[in-house]
């Protein structure tokens, strides 16, 4: 082989050239053809390979005739693979131009009359016309050879780019699998075998692919989901993108939905928001379709062509990913109380802790009266929770470390009891944080238990980095007086985004669950804040006829299971 400097070794080439030969042959079969054609898609050095290949098995075999007719096949060396390919190009043009030979029916039998009796005519053959017929019929072997194996050049697109991954591992090193790698149309099935990595089609589409999983882009809007799981956020430009499976079609028509497809091809739709379009049947090739909405679910079964509706399971597809965060997110709510031990919010393994509002660092907690200025106190350690303060209202009350300022905070006697405590029924106090009969402070049940007088604030930045970048927070929580307070109490539940107040509830004196929470949370909102105070009753010192009675006594508030929902 002259030519190209091949970077190919010497067993895979070994290989192709037994491929090749049998393809000239003609007895290659489909799966060595696709053999052929895997090879020769990598690059240009395997089609100039294949090419050359070609070539000198087509010049070998003219020799040989060539000789046997008296004559050298030709004397020079046979023409470039470049040059290869613009000629067989322009004969494949000419190929299919040319007019139509027209070819005369054949004359009716007549009937045999006398027996004629020829000698035997000897024809002299020109030898340049027949070596001329053999390098047309090589040619023309060609041509079916070169569309066979060498994809059309125009087919070959950039269609995507991978901008970002999770813990993910290829089958296939040779393949661009970095983040910031653009892929092409003409790599073939990908196998992804663990992690997750994100592909961004440069139409809009993205997707979220979770390994173990076997897909192949097609284009800049379809791409062939083997098996595996992928959750596709497409916005209205990009409508029309569509997900191929082994027995199904997917259309969607400007929509958030997830694909999940087994082993044996069976394949799942689940719709989060807007509508697509599944067709049953390989390739999507039935008269079996549906169209899908928000908060449905179908399935396509691999030996059937019918579309069945199944459950929706949102919690199923990987929506969410941050290489920077590690972090991989099903469309979880985020539990503040996990977060504000320290955790992610999601896993929902927290444990008893708490935070001293006087220094911003995790104690074991204490119950003691205790007064301190109401400064606002950062707490470094923590990535969502920005900081903690004990309010007094002797002065304007700031809430956030970036200035913002409690501007309706009441008067309160300065002093608090108890630290902020997370999950204190879990080993603090196994029997506290009761609301109507359900005990809060453990996995499952979280709750935050704030003494009055205190305040937390959340840094809601911190969560937006965890979810898709136009997703809606909602805030949600129960509120209530624990219901194990030995003594009556007296206190007031605020809710604050950005230093404004956006609920509150005051005097709850009553014991037990008081209300529910609900509220959205705008875009621009940077700080949601949570605090208790002590309702305002007086300090009562003791006497020889009274007891000393704090306003803060049995002030026990809890926010029963508060939630960050994502929608």
């Amino acid at each position: 082989m002259g030519g190209a400097v091949m970077t190919f070794d010497e067993k895979q080439l070994f290989r192709i050239s037994q491929l090749l030969l049998r393809l000239c042959e003609g007895v290659a079969d489909e799966t060595e053809m696709q053999e052929i054609r895997d090879f020769a898609s990598t690059g240009k050095e395997a089609v100039d390979y294949c090419t050359e290949f070609l070539m000198d098995n087509a010049y070998f075999k003219l020799g040989m005739v060539s000789e046997a007719m008296g004559r050298s096949p030709g004397g020079t060396d046979h023409p470039s693979a470049e040059s290869l390919e613009s000629t067989l190009r322009a004969m494949a043009e000419d190929e299919k131009t040319a007019p139509t030979i027209v070819i005369p029916e054949e004359l009716p039998e007549r009937e045999l009359i006398q027996k004629v009796v020829r000698e035997k005519t000897v024809y002299k053959v020109n030898k340049f016309s027949l070596t001329a017929a053999i390098v047309s019929i090589a040619a023309m072997l060609l041509i079916i050879t070169y569309v066979k194996i060498i994809p059309p050049a125009q087919t070959r697109e950039m269609v995507a780019q991978i901008t970002d991954a999770v813990g993910a591992r290829w089958a296939s090193p040779d393949l661009p699998a970095n983040v910031g790698d653009h892929l092409n149309n003409y790599d073939g099935s990908r196998h992804l075998l663990k992690g997750c990595v994100k592909i961004e089609f440069y139409t809009g589409a993205e997707v979220i692919i979770e390994g173990p999983a076997e897909f192949d882009l097609k284009s800049f809007e379809s791409m062939y989901l083997s098996y595996g799981r992928l959750y596709a956020t497409v916005p209205s430009e990009a409508s029309g993108f569509t997900v191929n499976t082994p027995c199904s079609s997917i259309v969607d028509i400007g929509t958030e939905f997830g694909v999940k497809v087994d082993f044996d091809g069976t394949s799942d739709l689940h719709m989060f928001k807007g509508r697509a379009s599944m067709t049953a049947g390989i390739d999507g090739g039935s008269q079996s379709a549906r169209e899908v909405s928000k908060g449905q679910a179908v399935r396509v079964d691999s030996d059937a062509d019918d579309i069945q509706d199944i459950r929706v399971e949102p919690k199923i597809f990987v929506r969410h990913i941050s290489s920077k965060d590690k972090h991989i997110w099903r469309g979880e709510s985020f539990d503040l109380v996990n977060l504000a031990t320290g955790g992610d919010g999601i896993s929902r393994q927290g444990f008893a802790t708490s935070i001293d509002p006087r220094t911003g660092r995790q104690v074991q907690r204490l119950h003691k009266d205790r007064e301190v200025a109401n400064t606002y106190v950062p707490v470094k350690w923590n990535t969502f929770v920005d900081g903690i303060f004990i309010p007094n209202g002797a002065q304007t009350q700031t809430v956030t470390t970036q200035g913002h300022l409690f501007e309706e905070c009441p008067p309160t006697n300065g002093l608090f009891c108890s630290d902020l405590t997370m999950n204190m029924a879990e080993t603090l106090d196994p029997e506290a944080m009761l609301l109507d009969g359900v005990q809060y402070g453990r996995p499952g049940n979280p709750g935050l238990f704030m003494h009055a007088n205190i305040g937390v604030t959340f840094d809601l930045q911190q969560l937006r980095s965890r979810v898709p970048v136009d997703s809606e927070l909602i805030f949600r929580s129960k509120i209530g007086i624990d219901e194990t307070a030995p003594k009556d109490s007296n206190a007031d539940f605020w809710v604050l985004l950005d230093g404004k107040v956006c609920y509150q509830n005051r005097n709850v004196n009553i014991k037990g669950l008081c209300d529910t929470i609900e509220i959205r949370l705008r875009q621009s909102d940077r700080f949601l804040t949570l605090i208790a105070t002590d309702g305002g009753d007086p300090d009562i010192l003791a006497t020889d006829t009274q007891e000393k009675s704090r306003s803060t006594n049995c002030d026990w508030c809890i926010f029963a299971e508060p939630m960050i929902s994502v929608e």
